[in-house]
């Protein structure tokens, strides 16, 4: 089910474009990763995507390691507007990183919480897609 709903504040006669997509929601994550009480573990390398508006992605840290987020699969226009907010266990926030960005030392039981600056732009997966890759200290 969808709808669209648009204002027109003014007396003026508008004319609007609607451009829709339809494609199959491939975030496999879905719908476990919406919270942060059910939160995949992440200790190596995860993917998703925010196919939807408002939509925001959760992993728990299992091991301690360095943070790295990517969005190469992302169309530049949702890519610019990614973000991946690390917090700790209490959930003070640590750093909120732009695709390309990495974080040193995330510890087991902090948290990484993945979302569109302004949540105002989502999409298919082939073109909202990212990663989260944590690499073990050594």
């Amino acid at each position: 089910e969808s709808y669209v709903r648009v204002t027109n504040d003014t007396n003026q006669s508008a004319t609007y474009t609607l451009f829709a997509y339809v494609g199959p929601f491939d975030d496999n994550g879905e719908d476990a990763n919406d919270a942060p009480t059910s939160a995949p573990n992440l200790s190596s390398l995860d993917q998703g995507a925010i196919e939807t508006l408002g939509d925001e992605d959760y992993y728990r840290v299992a091991v301690a390691g360095d943070l790295v987020f990517s969005a190469n699969g992302a169309s530049s226009e949702i890519a610019s507007g990614l973000r991946a907010e690390v917090a700790k266990a209490d959930g003070t926030v640590l750093a909120t990183l732009r695709p390309g960005q990495n974080y040193d030392r995330v510890i087991p039981g902090d948290t990484v919480r993945v979302f569109e600056d302004g949540n105002d732009r989502a999409g298919a997966a082939a073109v909202s897609r990212y990663a989260v890759e944590l690499i073990p200290a050594q």
